[in-house]
């Protein structure tokens, strides 16, 4: 989560005090309706208890409204935001990931800042369609793993700062499962 430098808010904890006191005035910029920025907007909003403005924004733009100070905030990877963190332009005020990002090393994960519950991240993974043979999927998994492992692909999807996992379908599948489950909840809708 990155912000306007000049909102009245140095750490994670006076945003979301601010937040409270400023219900639905206070603004985060979304990429749209169940998209994951608007997903961690809302599981900020329960975790503390406040309902931040959400303005509908592309990711790009986004950053550019947060950085000219027409929003307050948002939530976008650390590879786009870096640079305007390091210059100033932004305040970063935590990293959702599973570990501190190597771009921004020095800013805390939510769960760091007494958040442990933080669990949305950002995910990429490979489909196929239904009733592809077991062992087809095996070979796939199998040599994308090995390919993350390759140290030049390693390199590229860290700078991209993402953590490759590799897993197999059935880790997957469950990962799936909990990421349904726990989104449908975020977005008010039944299990």
């Amino acid at each position: 989560m990155v912000g306007r430098p000049n909102l009245p808010a140095a750490s994670l904890d006076q945003v979301a005090q601010l937040a409270r006191r400023e219900a639905e005035t206070l603004s985060i910029a979304v990429s749209g309706a169940g998209n994951i920025t608007q997903l961690a907007a809302r599981q900020f909003d329960r975790m503390v208890g406040s309902r931040l403005l959400e303005v509908v924004l592309a990711t790009g733009p986004a950053i550019t409204e947060v950085v000219a100070g027409h929003v307050d905030l948002v939530f976008a990877g650390a590879s786009l935001v870096a640079d305007l963190v390091k210059e100033g332009r932004l305040r970063a005020y935590g990293y959702t990931g599973n570990h501190r990002s190597g771009l921004l090393p020095d800013v805390p994960l939510f769960t760091e800042l007494g958040y442990p519950d933080w669990k949305l991240f950002g995910m990429t993974g490979i489909w196929t369609r239904a009733g592809t043979p077991a062992d087809r999927i095996g070979r796939v998994q199998q040599s994308v793993a090995a390919g993350l492992r390759v140290p030049d692909v390693a390199r590229i999807v860290a700078e991209g700062d993402s953590e490759p996992s590799g897993n197999t379908p059935a880790e997957f599948a469950a990962y799936l499962q909990r990421e349904i489950a726990m989104q449908r909840s975020l977005a008010g809708m039944a299990p």
